[in-house]
């Protein structure tokens, strides 16, 4: 992970040293965000019916 470094008055000044590389478990800001465990097949099969119907649009593919 890369720190980011601020001032007193909290402005950006720069990148800190990357610090070791740990593996295991997730804390902090961003470790909720995925679930611990493999979703079911059956709560799979809910997310791929429900999905669909949000409309979502796909801005970059990534293949072009």
């Amino acid at each position: 992970m890369l720190p980011i470094v601020r001032d007193a008055v909290g402005a950006f000044t720069g990148f800190g040293a990357p610090g070791p590389m740990h593996f295991g478990e997730s804390v902090g800001r961003f470790s909720g965000l995925m679930p611990r465990n493999k979703p079911s097949v059956r709560e799979a099969a809910q997310a791929k019916a429900t999905l669909p119907g949000y409309e979502l649009g796909r801005t970059n593919s990534g293949d072009g």
